[in-house]
């Protein structure tokens, strides 16, 4: 919950850090962005245009989204045990609806010429993501819960809920060195990228607010300085990428993406949550896999090792998906197996989806622990389903690549 006061030193750090001409921000710095709270004022008829909202909910504060349908809820069904219902994330489809609707608005604004115009709807956009980054409302959104979750766990002498309305901006070098980078060359590439950025922001900045917290109970300062500080390079830093992306596409510049483009650096809408071995307690892993004891074992196919990928444990059955952004990428590879390191026994039957829509099934046992996936023009819905009884390991993606 920043003040407008913290709002706009924010908003004003990230434009600080812009390479782009921006123009002048007095306006965006002090009114702007703080629309999505003066919007519940006798202003709201005035900012109506410059509001979204979703199922009747406005794009400020998004339904937050627990991992409770992922792990459990079973039923014994015709074909033996499965999930009760498909989990919905309702946080990624409220954030994928509201980052397109406030990005195509700025930039064609901007575009346009309307300058204010544009930065109107940019500024929305910057509260919702400082919101969501910075102060009280951290512990909420994607894979939170409602901000006074810790005040029912904790036994302190002062609620958790207060002690993070002290949060504080900080002026320090840590962000004020940082050059903002693009987030795509489209919008639809830019709101993929910025969907991942937003979920790391939040979920490092809510491990700063615990250790704020606890830092304040233990009368800690250099805790709750190191905490407000990262807390402040992720919200400035988060919006001085965005700010840089929707400048670069209202001038219509193309700049160069890292290509090709790891499969782990996205964050996916859903994921295996329990399984085989230390997974039952766990998700996917990036770039290793979970020992039983919990250590981390490198990456390894029956074919060699694994340079960088993802790991996670088989399971009655399981989703692991993602939204590519259309008309980006040429085509997806990967080799995908069973880690020879953790010797279950069964068969797990794989399928890659690919824009919603299933396109190759592949079953790994004891007798074919790898096989290898292209699929041309990945977009939309894409990612794999697993069915695999009893669990039979660990199952490895390994460097897999959007061209």
């Amino acid at each position: 919950m920043p003040d407008t006061s913290i709002h706009r030193a924010l908003t004003r750090a990230a434009l600080q850090l812009q390479t782009f001409d921006t123009g002048d921000n007095t306006t965006l710095v002090q009114e702007y962005c703080t629309y999505p709270d003066a919007y519940f004022s006798d202003r709201a008829k005035e900012l109506e245009p410059y509001m979204f909202f979703l199922d009747g909910i406005q794009f400020h504060y998004l339904p937050d989204t627990p991992y409770t349908e992922l792990y459990r809820y079973w039923q014994n069904g015709e074909n033996g045990f499965c999930r009760r219902g498909k989990f919905v994330n309702e946080n990624f489809r409220h954030a994928q609806a509201g980052f397109r609707f406030y990005i195509t608005q700025a930039v064609r604004h901007l575009k346009q010429k309307e300058t204010e115009e544009g930065k109107k709807f940019l500024g929305c956009l910057l509260h919702m993501l400082e919101d969501s980054t910075f102060g009280f409302h951290v512990l909420e959104g994607p894979g939170g819960a409602d901000a006074f979750f810790l005040d029912r766990i904790m036994d302190s002498p002062v609620p958790p809920s207060d002690i993070m309305t002290r949060i504080r901006f900080r002026e320090n070098a840590a962000w004020q060195n940082y050059t903002p980078r693009s987030l795509g060359n489209t919008p639809d590439e830019m709101l993929m990228n910025l969907y991942t950025a937003y979920c790391r922001a939040a979920g490092d900045s809510r491990k700063c607010a615990y250790r704020f917290i606890t830092g304040t109970l233990a009368n800690h300062p250099e805790d709750t300085e190191q905490a407000e500080i990262r807390m402040t390079v992720n919200a400035v830093q988060l919006c001085a990428d965005v700010i840089h992306t929707v400048f670069q596409l209202a001038e219509g510049k193309i700049l160069p993406q890292k290509r090709p483009y790891p499969l782990e650096l996205l964050e996916p809408y859903e994921f295996p949550f329990g399984g085989y071995g230390i997974y039952r307690f766990r998700s996917i892993t990036r770039d290793f896999a979970a020992a039983p004891n919990g250590e981390k074992k490198p990456l390894e196919l029956d074919r060699g090792p694994v340079e960088h990928g993802i790991a996670f444990g088989s399971h009655i059955e399981g989703n692991l998906r993602y939204w590519i952004a259309p008309e980006t990428f040429r085509e997806f590879t990967a080799a995908f197996g069973l880690h020879p390191a953790f010797p279950g026994k069964g068969e797990i039957e794989l399928t890659w989806i690919n824009d919603g829509k299933p396109v190759e099934t592949i079953r790994l046992n004891d007798s074919r622990r790898s096989a290898d996936i292209k699929i041309p023009q990945p977009k939309n819905e894409f990612g794999l389903s697993f069915h695999s009884s009893p669990p039979c390991g660990v199952v490895v993606i390994a460097h897999p690549a959007l061209v």
